[in-house]
């Protein structure tokens, strides 16, 4: 008890600038993108595959399929986005359709680039290759920030009245947290004196 007279103000002032911080933090609007791999599917097609002359070269073909999702979680637009492949896929669609820009590096790299991305906004890639190899997203970048890659999944969606109830118990947890802290630091300024 002796201590938190002592020290009681000091310790509310290293409470309060990491409090200051940590918001400033983790609650500034700013860029963030995300993307994943959404789905990743190799269909075995049974149709022979055949050479100029007409003899079978394989029996059976491969498809191979990939769909990526670039996300913009944050609050501020995205601009100057850059998706760059390892190389150019064979088929490739943008949905939702929009304008971009494509060019190729002089090492074979091939790069998609965007004018900006809204808030809360997506764009999915979807890849296909016949008896082929898929090309790898090597980075997602944009003139704020660099991409993380996330994992996606499915997910089953719940009604709206069990999300209702889980916004409200976090909401209801996040408000006595806020309560039970601004007490400790009144008291800890009570003690101090």
């Amino acid at each position: 008890m002796e201590f938190l007279k002592l020290y009681g103000k000091e310790i509310f002032s290293v409470v309060a600038a990491l409090l200051t911080w940590t918001l400033n933090t983790y609650f500034k609007a700013r860029v963030r993108l995300a993307y994943g791999e959404l789905k990743n599917f190799t269909f075995l097609v049974p149709e022979p595959l055949r050479n100029p002359e007409g003899e079978v070269i394989r029996h059976q073909q491969l498809v191979h399929t990939r769909s990526v999702t670039l996300l913009n979680e944050g609050r501020e637009v995205a601009t100057k986005i850059k998706v760059i492949f390892n190389y150019q896929p064979r088929y490739l669609n943008i949905w939702p359709v929009r304008k971009f820009t494509e060019f190729k590096e002089a090492d074979g790299r091939y790069i998609i680039e965007f004018e900006s991305l809204a808030p809360k906004d997506s764009v999915m890639f979807e890849a296909l290759s016949i008896n082929g190899d898929l090309p790898d997203i090597l980075a997602i970048r944009s003139k704020e920030s660099i991409a993380r890659e996330i994992n996606l999944v499915h997910y089953r969606d719940f009604s709206p009245l069990v999300k209702r109830t889980l916004a409200f118990l976090l909401l209801l947890g996040f408000t006595s947290a806020v309560y039970l802290t601004l007490l400790l630091l009144q008291w800890l300024l009570v003690t101090a004196g």
